[in-house]
């Protein structure tokens, strides 16, 4: 899976982990939660990384 996708996929990906958080709050296991916290975590760095990434590809004729 190539950057892109990887990013696509976490534009659906990390909104409904953190719905399915807020929901059940009260039965998520910690551990759980806590690895939910850090993929979200991981993903949206590694999204921000990305888009920052390619705004700057247009750029650099300039």
């Amino acid at each position: 899976m190539n950057l892109r996708r990887f990013v696509l996929l976490n534009a659906v990906l990390v909104p409904a982990i953190v719905l399915a958080i807020r929901w059940h709050l009260e039965s998520f296991p910690l551990l759980l939660y806590v690895l939910a916290v850090g993929y979200v975590t991981f993903a949206g760095l590694i999204s921000i990384v990305w888009v920052l990434s390619q705004t700057s590809v247009g750029r650099t004729g300039s």
